[in-house]
């Protein structure tokens, strides 16, 4: 095994896409169990951490969560570069824009990443992922050219 890469000061927007979705699919675990009634109810927490994510059907929410966030439009972020406090906000208003698409079902989970920045001693687990994934990040996929689908449309469908 090869030294490890240091992890950069920035990542492109399909990086920080990757840095999202493997983030979210790897935090699930530490979700499910605090929303479980709620999720047998509605289905919702695992439709949003296991089907959306895991497809990565929705680059077009990662385009406007950046948008959002940074005040930068889907057409000017080609090459745009992302530090991982801006990367962190992103993820959070992914989750919100999912969040409004299924009328506030999944509000745990914004409510957990929230306080993961307002708090991170009060959250080790969840931030010890977050290391992973950038690591992760960091030394399989940073030169990888990405399927990233930059002409996705926001919300193709809607929770009803």
């Amino acid at each position: 095994m090869g030294t490890p890469k240091q992890i950069p000061e920035t990542f492109s927007v399909e990086q920080a896409f990757n840095l999202n979705i493997f983030f979210l699919v790897d935090i699930w675990s530490l979700v499910e169990p605090k929303v479980i009634e709620e999720e047998q109810k509605t289905g919702f927490y695992s439709f949003f951490f296991i089907d959306i994510c895991s497809t990565y059907d929705c680059h077009a929410e990662w385009n406007e969560a950046i948008r959002l966030v940074l005040h930068v439009p889907k057409e000017e972020q080609r090459t745009l570069q992302l530090t991982l406090p801006e990367i962190f906000s992103c993820v959070i208003e992914f989750c919100k824009i999912f969040n409004e698409y299924f009328n506030a079902k999944i509000g745990y989970a914004i409510d957990l990443l929230e306080s993961m920045r307002k708090d991170p001693k009060n959250h080790k687990k969840e931030w010890a992922i977050w290391l992973e994934m950038v690591t992760i990040i960091t030394e399989k996929y940073m030169d990888k050219k990405d399927n990233f689908d930059w002409s996705d449309q926001l919300c193709p469908w809607k929770a009803e």
